[in-house]
């Protein structure tokens, strides 16, 4: 029933917020205009928990417009952080440095440096903290994102659309390996199946398994602080897919328990709901300040959409471009992996694999 599954989601993530307390000194949470964080934010009020915000962005940004609004409104303490400390370096030399540094904190490097000294212009900044994030939120979304793949992209020659999604990268990768990495991801595949889930919710627990759950938690477990993930709770999961897709729609599940935890935050729109408002405010700053007209003004790669600070494969057109170029004209170890032939004419498909992979052999015998 929907108000069963509701307060067993709820009372979940309560639990979850409720045990991990003893974490913190006072919990930071990254807020933003969407239902994950605010979710989390109405667990913490509900629970009487005291804590301070953090959002990244433009004034302008929908993001920090609600986290602002909502900080002022209920006392929250709010760090604002400029989107431009998430950029990659506009050097190519400085951004293949940051590589090596990141793969070599990755392989190991974690364990004896401070996961903030890797930026390549060296700056030491604070050490890890606790933090807690939302991540995990989609799983109680409806299933129109999962369902997409199959009903606008039907499956040519794979019988398993959940097996033809996690093949799309390795359609790079040279095809005397394409058999092996196929069959695990098969393995996979059954994995899924032992859910007896079928349709958009078997695809929406295959998400959750390797996005959530693997993706996710292992970049978490490679960070000097602690990401805490209330909404990772197998109870909150458990309650997610006894709701039909239906039920789901429109963040239904978010804004009951929102609504449950805080009946006066049911009015207050989320920052997909004010798209105008903040188009309007950023006219406006852009128009007013000159200070404000350089960050309006950026390249194209630097204006990204949602809440990403940039755009991948425009960045890798255009400043990155010199290390993708150099790799694709000779030979190298990359090879060994990806299909030349067909890496030259789609790289875009994976260009952050591409350099990594180019780079491991120097990497071998470095440090950082």
């Amino acid at each position: 029933a929907w108000d069963e599954a509701i307060e067993l989601g709820r009372e979940a993530i309560a639990d979850q917020v409720r045990t991990g307390l003893a974490l913190f000194e006072k919990p930071n949470l990254g807020m933003s205009g969407g239902r994950d964080s605010r979710l989390l934010a109405s667990t913490m009020f509900k629970q009487g928990i005291s804590f301070q915000g953090d959002v990244r962005g433009h004034p302008w940004h929908p993001d920090v417009i609600l986290a602002t609004r909502l900080a002022e409104k209920e006392g929250i303490p709010l760090k604002t952080r400029s989107p431009v400390s998430k950029l990659p370096p506009d050097s190519p030399e400085q951004c293949r440095e940051a590589i090596r540094r990141g793969v070599l904190l990755f392989a190991g490097g974690r364990a004896v440096r401070s996961y903030k000294v890797t930026l390549a212009d060296n700056r030491r900044l604070k050490e890890g903290s606790i933090g807690m994030t939302g991540h995990g939120g989609e799983i109680a979304h409806d299933n129109h994102y999962f369902n997409r793949w199959w009903e606008k992209r039907p499956p040519t020659h794979d019988p398993d659309p959940l097996f033809r999604i996690y093949m799309r990268k390795i359609r790079l990768i040279k095809r005397s390996m394409q058999d092996a990495v196929a069959d695990e991801i098969l393995k996979n595949c059954r994995e899924v199946d032992r859910s007896g889930l079928t349709d958009g919710p078997r695809f929406a627990f295959g998400y959750l398994v390797n996005r959530q759950r693997r993706f996710i938690g292992s970049h978490a477990a490679a960070r000097t602080g602690l990401a805490f993930m209330p909404l990772h709770a197998p109870a909150f999961i458990q309650a997610c897919f006894s709701i039909s897709p239906e039920e789901k729609v429109d963040y239904a599940v978010h804004k009951a328990i929102i609504a449950s935890n805080k009946p006066e935050w049911r009015d207050i729109p989320f920052a997909t709901e004010i798209k105008e408002e903040a188009d309007a405010l950023k006219k406006r700053m852009l128009a007013q300040d000159p200070a404000h007209h350089a960050a309006g003004s950026r390249p194209d790669w630097m204006r990204a959409e949602a809440r990403h600070a940039y755009t991948n494969t425009d960045y890798w057109s255009s400043n990155g471009w010199p290390l993708i170029e150099a790799c694709l004209e000779r030979d190298g170890f990359w090879q060994e992996i990806f299909d030349p032939e067909i890496t030259r004419k789609k790289w875009q498909r994976a260009p952050d694999e591409l350099i990594i992979t180019d780079l491991l052999p120097e990497l071998a015998e470095a440090r950082l």
